[in-house]
């Protein structure tokens, strides 16, 4: 099924449309939804890539990350010292498992951090942006190579 590259239009009962994902458009397209058109012999693709679809972290998007971030860090890393103190305080002779499943949030904590990390580093070679998380779509015509962000 061929979607429409700005609105996402199903494209597939119209007349031209390829039946199959890689085929070619047999007479000129045009979106019903958008007004888009696709000329005859153009081909659309779609894939994730890294490098095609990543986007520049700006003040912007990081504030918006820690943001999202925060709320579970500050909950694991708060229970997992309550936790940890209750541990240590009442010693070997009072330990509970509820104490010992707070202190755990620690390594929560920890890896949601590093998660976070992962996920929002910039990749390496690609002048600071970040990996990106949809798919890419091309519009293949003969000559040219159009490459859209869903705008």
């Amino acid at each position: 099924m061929h979607y429409c590259l700005r609105c996402h239009y199903a494209l597939g009962p119209l007349p031209g449309v390829p039946a199959d994902q890689l085929g070619e458009f047999t007479a000129d397209v045009r979106c019903p939804e958008c007004a888009f058109e696709i000329p005859q012999g153009a081909r659309i693709l779609v894939g994730s890539s890294t490098e095609a679809g990543a986007q520049p972290l700006t003040n912007r998007r990081r504030m918006r990350q820690i943001l999202v971030t925060l709320a579970p860090s500050v909950f694991f890393l708060v229970a997992g010292i309550q936790g940890l103190v209750a541990l240590v305080a009442q010693g070997v002779a009072g330990f509970t498992g509820w104490n010992a499943m707070r202190a755990l949030s620690l390594v929560l904590f920890g890896f949601l951090i590093w998660a976070v990390w992962r996920k929002w580093t910039p990749v390496e070679g690609s002048n600071g942006r970040a990996p990106a998380s949809w798919d890419t779509r091309w519009l293949c015509v003969p000559g040219a190579l159009e490459v859209f962000s869903g705008e």
